[in-house]
């Protein structure tokens, strides 16, 4: 137990420290590229092609596209494909292409075009887009005005291919919102800061509430219709731009974009598991190494429940360095998630974050090991 205490203090200060610089030298980097982009001027106002897909979206597809319509940039297209919608999707679509020319709906036939239900709707819809750029987003998200034009400017200001981002995210559930914090793991432990800069697509992160890419770049690479059978989209898109050496970017959307994806926990635990799962390939081996990983993320986020066993055995100074150690995780973690418009209470829960991200890894890919599948939006992913 000494040993083990000994190794999870080290280990604690190391994450701790390492964290904290992770998470400011990422926020100084997004800071670098929505400045530039924001300051930036188009040479000419070129085509953008706003991809939406959507699924049984009543509820959420008028404030999307009310959204969408208002932006102050108006080169743009509004392509929606009703998805198979069994509510009112198509005659909202229907009722907004009334109200504003640039918006045109498509339905999905029987055609399979891809057994991955999303790809599927957007391969039905992409070939139609006419922009130089194409704005993939969901159905439940919100647009600020300038979302479409700060994109863009940003795109060509770092003559990005590929751009993608975190938006801010919303749900009246603590506990959906709590889970929903998953994201902010990335930014305290991923330096995007180098890995953005190096283009090392085995590190990019892909959002896929926000996707704009240039379609010249898109058509070459292959697009959707390469990543048939990714679980995640959004990443597969990313990683398949970078590996034809397409150029990445990567920010905060947080003052762009808002979004409404889970309005219960199990919503979320279920959607994210998915997106998690996606992540890496399904092994034996790697599980084993999960389990390591869970358990030491564990010890470092509910470090003050060891305290009764650092004072039994002795170890006060070690006790110190492994509670500074904790405290600069839990900074990081509240730092992170204010940063993306996380309420103070969710960015304060890092320990159950933390916890529900481990259930998330350990049951997603037992799933995958069983060869089993996921289920959303009623398919299977």
């Amino acid at each position: 137990m000494r040993q083990y205490l000994t190794l999870i203090s080290c280990i604690t200060l190391i994450v701790g420290t390492w964290t904290l610089i992770c998470i400011i030298c990422n926020l100084i980097r997004f800071h670098y590229i929505n400045r530039k982009g924001r300051n930036y001027t188009l040479p000419s106002s070129p085509l953008v092609s706003i991809i939406i897909p959507a699924r049984n979206e009543e509820e959420n597809l008028p404030a999307l596209l009310s959204s969408m319509i208002e932006q102050e940039y108006k080169n743009i297209e509004i392509l929606v494909v009703d998805d198979k919608s069994q509510d009112k999707t198509w005659s909202i679509i229907k009722e907004f292409e009334k109200k504003d020319s640039r918006v045109k709906g498509f339905q999905t036939d029987d055609v399979k075009l891809s057994n991955h239900g999303k790809i599927n709707a957007m391969l039905h819809i992409i070939d139609k887009a006419k922009g130089k750029y194409l704005l993939c987003t969901d159905a439940d998200t919100i647009h600020n005005k300038d979302s479409v034009l700060n994109a863009l400017k940003t795109m060509e200001a770092f003559s990005f291919d590929i751009l993608s981002g975190f938006p801010s995210e919303v749900s009246s559930s603590y506990l959906a919102r709590t889970i929903t914090a998953s994201m902010i793991f990335s930014n305290v432990f991923i330096p995007h800061f180098i890995f953005n800069t190096l283009q090392l697509s085995a590190f990019a992160i892909g959002i896929g509430q926000f996707v704009m890419m240039n379609k010249d770049a898109y058509n070459s690479v292959g697009g959707y219709a390469k990543i048939e059978g990714e679980i995640c989209d959004d990443l597969a898109i990313i990683k398949l731009f970078m590996k034809n050496g397409k150029k990445y970017g990567f920010t905060s959307l947080k003052k762009s974009v808002t979004c409404k994806m889970y309005d219960t926990g199990r919503d979320a635990f279920r959607g994210i598991e998915r997106s998690i799962s996606g992540v890496f390939p399904p092994s034996k081996i790697l599980f084993v190494g999960l389990i390591v990983a869970v358990i030491l993320l564990i010890s470092i986020y509910f470090l003050p429940l060891l305290t009764p066993l650092f004072i039994h055995y002795g170890l006060n100074d070690l006790l110190y360095i492994a509670l500074f150690g904790w405290f600069l995780t839990y900074i990081s973690w509240f730092i992170a998630g204010r940063s993306l418009n996380f309420k103070y209470s969710t960015s304060l829960s890092s320990s159950l974050t933390v916890l529900a991200i481990c259930a998330m890894f350990i049951h997603g890919l037992y799933i995958r090991l069983r060869g089993k599948k996921f289920i959303w939006k009623g398919r299977e992913v």
